[in-house]
């Protein structure tokens, strides 16, 4: 009798708590597919409560291009590493390592069930991608190149058009340096002589970007200057003049996405005259004085770079 009472004594099995840190990629099944798994295999380990002292299982298991890697660690012992061809297999080859590391005694071999071992070096330098460490954002600059048909429009001259092209980097914000040229129609004075206006203008802008959405919207503050010459037409003694002046200008832009890098652009802003030149013949004959307000637009593809 008392053989058979032993006998039940030693068979009695004393289940250890364990508390799970689990860390997994996108597509892996939950926790409670590890613990299906661990009691399968051992009798040994069950859920610790919630204020009970128990074991600190940490499992992480990350995306590799084929397959997925897993690694365990009991209590901040040295950790198991263990690769397979699916999620599954790997939760289950973890299971078997935990569940022999309950076992009285030595600890014990590397486990191999539809899974291989993974040499030394650090996880997180072995998986293509983590779903729970947080995707990087796009790159913080990019360079951009332009090139387009653009036009303002005056008062005194009306429409002149121009051939604007840009160079623009960003990094948090967008810095742009245009150029243009544009020459206007012959502009006549009352009665008098006329002449012909070609401004040369160099131009800064400072826009907040909206991200790479397939369409965006960019406001923009900037200043422009530039040499403004006047021709003079139908003069006895014509002689060309030069100027120089400065405006500031508020925008808007409108990208539309075409393919990959390429943006199309349509810009529309209006310029302030901060200082207005004027053009005269002689004191009886003005030819020209800019507007304080110019209104001009833009059009063409941007090419950016990262």
């Amino acid at each position: 009798m008392s053989s058979v009472v032993l006998f039940g004594a030693l068979g009695t099995t004393q289940a250890e708590p364990l508390r799970v840190d689990w860390q997994v990629h996108g597509g892996c099944p939950g926790a409670d597919s590890f613990w299906s798994a661990l009691a399968e295999r051992s009798e040994r380990a069950r859920r610790a409560e919630d204020d009970e002292a128990a074991k600190q299982v940490s499992i992480e298991i990350v995306k590799l291009k084929k397959g997925s890697v897993g690694r365990v660690s009991i209590d901040g012992t040295e950790s198991r590493t263990i690769a397979g061809a699916t999620c599954l297999e790997v939760i289950d080859a973890l299971a078997i390592v935990t569940a022999l590391s309950l076992e009285p005694g030595e600890p014990p071999p590397m486990p191999a069930p539809r899974a291989t071992s993974l040499p030394p070096p650090p996880l997180v330098e072995e998986p293509a991608e983590r779903s729970f460490v947080a995707a990087s954002g796009p790159k913080s600059w990019r360079w951009g190149v332009g090139v387009g048909v653009g036009a303002f429009f005056t008062e005194n001259i009306g429409g002149v058009v121009t051939t604007p092209l840009s160079l623009e980097y960003t990094n948090g914000v967008t810095l742009r340096l245009g150029f243009s040229r544009g020459t206007s129609d012959v502009v006549r004075s009352a009665g008098g002589p006329g002449g012909r206006f070609t401004w040369t203008t160099g131009r800064l802008d400072v826009c907040v970007p909206r991200g790479r959405s397939k369409i965006d919207l960019l406001p923009c503050l900037g200043l422009e200057s530039g040499a403004l010459q006047g021709e003079p037409v139908d003069v006895v003694h014509p002689q060309d003049s030069v100027r120089f002046w400065l405006a500031a200008h508020a925008s808007a832009r409108v990208a539309v996405n075409l393919i990959g890098p390429v943006d199309l652009e349509l810009e529309g802003g209006v310029a302030f005259a901060l200082s207005r030149p004027e053009f005269v013949v002689d004191p009886n004959f003005p030819i020209y004085e800019p507007s304080p307000l110019v209104f001009h637009m833009r059009s063409g593809p941007v090419v950016h770079f990262q």
